[in-house]
């Protein structure tokens, strides 16, 4: 990318921040990144989570405290690329 489109760039994940739109700007980022595959996997490995919580909570309601840790750590790396910025709520 060239320098201008690339200040452009960097101007609409600005924007998209201050504008309270962190998520969109986050995903802007990794498009520009070439980020995508990381964070494809990352959604996988969430839906994944999800149905084996759902499976796990039929047949052990108590397994499924261990498990929330595992999704909650997923969701954590999905919000903006940072483990230390709370899961989104989707």
């Amino acid at each position: 990318m060239t320098d201008e489109p690339q200040k452009h760039a960097e101007t609409l994940i600005r924007t998209l921040r201050d504008k309270n739109h962190p998520e969109h700007a986050a995903r802007f980022a990794d498009v520009l990144s070439g980020n995508l595959v990381g964070a494809a996997l990352l959604s996988a490995l969430r839906e994944l989570s999800d149905t084996l919580m759902a499976g796990v909570e039929a047949l052990d309601p108590s397994a499924v405290v261990a498990l929330e840790d595992f999704r909650l750590s997923v969701d954590r790396h999905l919000t903006s690329g940072r483990a230390d910025e709370p899961p989104a709520n989707r």
